[in-house]
């Protein structure tokens, strides 16, 4: 008798330990509305990312595409970028979460400010795809809604999103003036009001004036001189095609 119950007794045991497992470790706490946990917007590694495009409708107002390792814009036209602003563009969208999932499934986005006409971005890389569009400000705090094109569901997302879905061109542009590295330069020449400066360089750190009259430079003012051209910065982008 004590033999036979002995497996039973070993099977109510193993039952039971079954059940606390399942219990403890295999239940998912169900979040009450809007507390869900923070979800991911944009799915994708930083350096996995190849393109981000805005549109205003449908058109596109700012295409950054990854040519060669590097980001170039290709709409509106082709320029080199700014690293460090887009570095920080990439950044944001790669790290965008949600704080709240507001609606599950919206019958209306427009009440969260969301429609066709609302600003748009799309991130795609790694095979994977992210149209996301921007709302309205939510009425407490300096939150946005945020939906994915074509979803019923509204997100809430930080505030500091909001000026990366209108960003343009003139934003993301390389704003050196001279963007090639001046390396061993031999030569400059100011010219201004008919008049010519020529300097030259004859051996590793000696300057010479050879025009309007022969007489040695101040190596430093030189220096300093192709210092402050090398850093000189676009302030504004007036026009790129000018007729006159």
């Amino acid at each position: 008798m004590k033999s036979r119950f002995k497996p039973t007794l070993v099977a109510f045991i193993v039952l039971v330990l079954l059940l606390v497992y399942a219990n403890y470790y295999e239940t998912d706490e169900i979040p009450e509305p809007g507390m869900q946990k923070p979800q991911k917007l944009v799915d994708i590694d930083p350096d996995k990312i190849e393109t981000l495009t805005w549109k205003t409708g449908d058109k596109e107002t700012l295409k950054l595409q990854r040519e060669n390792g590097k980001f170039k814009v290709v709409v509106p036209g082709s320029y080199d970028v700014e690293k460090d602003e887009v570095d920080g563009i990439i950044r944001h969208f790669a790290e965008l979460k949600s704080e709240m999932l507001v609606a599950e499934n919206a019958s209306d986005t427009a009440a969260f400010g969301i429609t066709e006409r609302s600003p748009f971005v799309s991130i795609s890389g790694a095979g994977k795809s992210f149209d996301l569009l921007l709302g309205a400000k939510s009425p407490v705090g300096g939150s946005y809604y945020v939906a994915y094109k074509d979803q019923a569901k509204v997100f809430m997302v930080p505030g500091y999103i909001r000026g990366d879905f209108y960003k343009t061109a003139d934003n993301v542009r390389n704003r050196s003036a001279f963007p090639e590295k001046f390396g061993n330069i031999k030569q400059i020449k100011l010219v201004a009001n008919g008049s010519e400066l020529l300097v030259q360089k004859r051996d590793a750190i000696e300057w010479y004036i050879e025009k309007p009259t022969a007489i040695s430079a101040n190596a430093e003012a030189v220096v300093g001189l192709i210092q402050a051209l090398q850093n000189l910065r676009i302030s504004r982008f007036v026009d790129e095609t000018p007729e006159n």
